[in-house]
């Protein structure tokens, strides 16, 4: 795998079964860490918020979760074999791969009946888990949740809860003394769709890098804007990349 830099993000590309080996090796070294998936529009919303953008920043592996991330890759040669590695494409090769290696399965995030189902389906692949907790609690409790995940024993902790405030948690739970045993990843809507109450694009959108399309036509009332702005801000970037890249800089 190699890193290249989107718009001041260090970002980590490769192909999926590099990916899906670099995690193992980190779960078999018993290496913690937090694992950031980028999409385009992160982008726009990293240069908004600057919060967000110093989240990022942290001590963290970001990874091409987006089609756009990776093509921009191939477009500017860093990796010609650069593909999305999206947690709604790999979710089961990661439950698996760290139950392989001892870890359990901790789920935080979505609401309470999406959740369990969610972990009732990582149950179904052979993994045990360790904590099951919906994203919605007062502020007063996220103490005791950060507590009871620094507690748990070697686990995966996928947390879906909304792009800044899951990357905080994350590392909230990680500079706790234990926390940093675990191997976390932000994972967005990914409970969703693990019990399939939100569909995946069809399989020729998704090949062409356009299943945000299609989850724009889907419900373009929640998601035009966020598109729109995005894309449109990552038009922006590649140019950049590109005057970058032909002057003979990296991404």
């Amino acid at each position: 795998m190699r890193d290249c830099v989107v718009d001041g993000v260090r970002v980590r590309v490769g192909t999926q079964p590099q990916f899906l080996g670099f995690v193992s090796d980190r779960l078999e070294a018993r290496q913690g860490g937090v694992f950031v998936g980028l999409y385009g529009s992160l982008l726009w919303k990293a240069r908004r918020d600057r919060d967000y953008l110093a989240v990022l920043d942290r001590p963290s592996v970001v990874y091409a979760d987006g089609a756009s991330i990776a093509w921009l890759a191939r477009l500017c040669g860093v990796d010609q074999r650069a593909e999305r590695m999206a947690t709604t494409d790999i979710w089961p090769e990661l439950v698996d791969a760290a139950a392989r290696y001892g870890y359990r399965i901790a789920l935080i995030g979505g609401d309470q009946g999406t959740v369990e189902e969610a972990a009732e389906r990582v149950r179904q692949l052979g993994a045990e888990v360790s904590l099951v907790e919906n994203g919605y609690w007062p502020t007063e409790r996220e103490g005791s949740i950060v507590h009871r995940v620094r507690d748990l024993p070697h686990s995966l902790v996928l947390i879906g809860m909304g792009a800044k405030r899951q990357e905080a948690l994350a590392h909230l739970c990680r500079q706790q003394p234990g926390g940093e045993r675990h191997l976390y990843f932000t994972v967005g809507g990914l409970f969703d769709h693990i019990v399939e109450s939100r569909r995946r694009a069809p399989m020729f959108w998704q090949r062409h890098g356009l299943e945000w399309l299609w989850r724009t036509l889907m419900e373009p009332r929640r998601l035009w804007w966020r598109y729109v702005a995005g894309n449109s801000y990552f038009l922006v970037v590649t140019a950049r990349s590109l005057i970058r890249h032909r002057g003979g800089a990296r991404v």
